[in-house]
């Protein structure tokens, strides 16, 4: 189903490379937690993080900006809105990054996530049919 929707070959080829080195760093880190050391693990401080979120979110923004365009040129105003909306739910999530983590907070950001992610694949299979169309 999803080949008739887009080339995944360049995921399919991918899957191992990104999901060995992703799962040993898991385990790695699944061994310092049962150890029960007293100083954090490496994996949970989050300098190392923010250069590579900070690249996350420009790609994002980027991505968003562009298919919105693209939307607003072919005469989808609903699919670009939705990109708009993807956007503001991204900053929003920015936003929220910074503040103390409460399990109410929690489901606040992930609302937000799917809120953010649903209108992102909306507006892509909606941008894909009119480019097929």
């Amino acid at each position: 189903m999803a080949a008739a929707v887009a080339d995944v070959r360049l995921l399919d080829l991918q899957q191992f490379v990104l999901l060995a080195p992703g799962f040993m760093l898991l385990w790695w880190g699944v061994l310092r937690m049962a150890r029960a050391t007293r100083r954090p693990a490496v994996l949970a401080l989050a300098p190392w993080k923010i250069p590579l979120m900070a690249l996350m979110t420009l790609g994002s923004f980027g991505v968003h900006v562009t298919l919105a365009v693209m939307s607003f040129r072919r005469g989808l105003r609903m699919g670009g809105f939705l990109f708009l909306v993807g956007i503001v739910c991204m900053l929003a999530m920015a936003g929220m990054a910074r503040g103390e983590q409460r399990i109410a907070l929690q489901w606040v950001e992930q609302s937000i996530n799917w809120l953010g992610q649903g209108a992102f694949a909306l507006g892509c299979v909606g941008l894909e049919r009119s480019l097929r169309g």
